[in-house]
């Protein structure tokens, strides 16, 4: 849900704030059919698999309980840490996922779109992705 909040700001304010204001037509381009399909597909996906990973050995000793087995102990303090810090973890993975947006996005707009209104661009983009960071951590 937290991300699905950041994300809606995301595309709000960056559509509002940076891209009709700021961008060019190129840059738009560029940013909706380019960056926009590359970052998301990289970041949900990456981040997706490594939370599947930090979940995997909860998975793994639940399914154990179900069936009445015994949960080896180096198992169960596995888990019992991972329970225990897994908020932590979270906030890491949404940190992988977002922070990189704020340099991938302004480089790809300029690089493959042109560099008119540059400097606004970058510190725009910065802007949005650091407050989409603390709504999401916020929301941890």
């Amino acid at each position: 849900v937290s991300n699905g909040a950041g994300s809606y700001f995301n595309f709000v304010y960056n559509n509002y704030l940076i891209i009709k204001p700021i961008l060019n037509d190129e840059q738009t381009r560029v940013f909706w059919n380019v960056a926009s399909p590359i970052y998301n597909f990289l970041a949900y996906s990456t981040c997706l698999s490594l939370m599947m990973l930090l979940l995997a050995p909860l998975m793994h000793c639940w399914r154990l309980m179900q069936r009445g087995q015994e949960v080896p102990a180096p198992v169960l303090a596995l888990c019992r840490s991972r329970v225990v810090n897994l908020p932590f973890y979270q906030v890491l993975v949404n940190s992988l996922g977002w922070l990189p947006g704020a340099i991938f996005f302004p480089w790809m707009i300029c690089t493959l779109g042109g560099y008119d209104n540059a400097r606004w661009i970058w510190g725009q983009f910065a802007v949005s992705f650091l407050v989409s960071e603390s709504m999401l951590i916020a929301g941890c």
